[in-house]
């Protein structure tokens, strides 16, 4: 009798060590699917972010609209209020590339207000505003 007690007792705690296992095996893994899913948007927003400040820089040496879309490059075209260019995984001008990244120029006495929007695959990611005086209003330019 006491053979069979000893018996029970080591399956019974082996089923519970196996249920503990299975349960913190689940947790891990929606843990580590988790952490995936939020190093892939953290990935987006760096690369997203990165554009960005490219595009400030491009608007801080900027005198005119025109001269900003050059220096956007030979990829960026109008859309509605504003010129508007497409970037690849590389963060390289791409037409075809998942990031978009739209700029407004607004002058008005000089200063020309820019709102910089960076989108991938139509969901906005990070947008920012700046200005800058221009050579026209005798800003440094």
């Amino acid at each position: 009798m006491r053979e069979t007690r000893k018996t029970a007792a080591f399956y019974a705690e082996a089923l519970v060590m196996a249920a503990v296992f299975v349960a913190v095996t689940l947790a891990l893994t929606r843990a580590f699917a988790l952490s995936r899913g939020l190093a892939a948007r953290a990935g987006e927003l760096t690369d997203a972010v990165c554009i960005a400040a490219n595009a400030a820089e491009a608007v801080a040496s900027a005198d005119s609209g025109e001269e900003l879309r050059s220096l956007l490059g030979a990829e960026a075209a109008d859309f509605g209020g504003g010129i508007g260019a497409r970037y690849g995984e590389g963060l390289v001008p791409d037409p075809n590339g998942p990031y978009e990244v739209r700029l407004t120029w607004d002058e008005e006495d000089g200063l020309a207000d820019s709102i910089i929007s960076v989108s991938r695959d139509g969901r906005e990611i990070y947008s920012l505003r700046t200005a800058v005086y221009t050579a026209k209003g005798g800003g440094q330019g």
